[in-house]
């Protein structure tokens, strides 16, 4: 799967969930994130941390093939 397709599916489901009244509550929640330590530090541990790392290999993988990015040791 290239990174284009990967993208598209990867952010499908989660944009998808935004629709409608749904982006109000998403709108008051990111509102919330960047005053509220405990909230923020919530949401990357259980939300952005695992949907990191479920792509990260994918886009690595995707870029090297297009040569976008080269690989580093870290």
């Amino acid at each position: 799967m290239d990174v284009r397709s990967f993208m598209r599916v990867y952010l499908y489901h989660p944009l998808m969930a935004l629709k409608a009244d749904n982006f109000e509550l998403f709108r008051a929640i990111v509102s919330e994130m960047t005053v509220n330590v405990e909230l923020r530090e919530l949401y990357y541990q259980q939300i952005l941390e695992p949907q990191l790392a479920t792509a990260a290999p994918q886009f690595q993988r995707g870029w090297s093939r297009a040569s976008c990015v080269r690989s580093i040791s870290t």
